[in-house]
């Protein structure tokens, strides 16, 4: 990752999880879990429509999808199922 922020105010209105995946085969599938205090909170995932060499992804967690609540959180991305390094990202929000 370039830059990480690990912490983040009480009134986060979004938080992304962004990365670049190089060589990206169509039909993989890219997933992320958002776990706060220990909890999986939300969870989605997108399927690469195409080659690329060069994949740029993000996934966004607003109120619209979990209460974005002053805690312990982590983030985690998957490709196919199998995490990606680093495998928990730890974030706080208040």
């Amino acid at each position: 990752a370039n830059e990480l922020n690990s912490a983040f105010a009480a009134d986060v209105s979004v938080v992304y999880i962004t990365t670049r995946a190089l060589n990206v085969i169509s039909g993989t599938q890219m997933s992320v879990e958002w776990d706060y205090e220990g909890e999986l909170a939300h969870s989605e995932s997108y399927t690469i429509p195409n080659n690329d060499d060069d994949f740029c992804l993000w996934f966004s967690l607003v109120p619209n999808d979990t209460v974005l609540s002053a805690g312990n959180w982590t983030v985690t991305l998957y490709a196919d199922s199998q995490p990606i390094e680093p495998t928990q990202i730890p974030f706080t929000v208040g």
